[in-house]
């Protein structure tokens, strides 16, 4: 039975040549380590600043409600306003919350070593951008890809 043996390692050629070709290849940071700190130091300052943002918008949210226990009546106008300034404020901290993610995702990336990546197309993101953005995940091209499709 040789021909099954012939049959059995093409077959097992074949097996570890799609193996070889469905496992994506992990490309490290184009950054060098000076640089990938200095952009640490940058998410880690900026994230303290967006918890301090949450905290007072929380509190300023907080404060603006709790007058509305009074048994005080309320012009309408100024109940209008109040809620007007909760909903702007709970969008900022939305936004906030989102840009946190992304931070959080950026340090993750860092721990990784593959921070300064575009995770659509794996290509190097631009210094000039990463030292504007240093949270963004994209590249700029992929980037006006996405805003596009919105």
């Amino acid at each position: 039975m040789p021909g099954s043996r012939k049959k059995k390692n093409a077959v097992s050629k074949n097996k570890t040549s799609e193996s070889l070709e469905t496992k994506p290849v992990k490309k490290a940071s184009p950054l060098t380590p000076e640089e990938v700190n200095l952009y640490k130091s940058s998410l880690v300052q900026k994230k303290k600043e967006l918890i301090s943002s949450i905290s007072n918008l929380s509190e300023s949210v907080i404060d603006s409600t709790s007058g509305e226990l009074s048994t005080l009546p309320q012009h309408l106008a100024d109940a209008a306003i109040n809620t007007y300034e909760n909903y702007v404020s709970l969008n900022l901290a939305e936004e906030t919350a989102n840009l946190l993610r992304d931070i959080d995702s950026c340090l993750q990336k860092i721990q990784e070593g593959v921070y300064g990546l575009c995770e659509n197309c794996t290509k190097p993101i631009l210094k000039k951008r990463l030292k504007v953005v240093p949270y963004t995940r994209l590249c700029i091209d992929c980037q006006h890809a996405e805003e596009s499709n919105k």
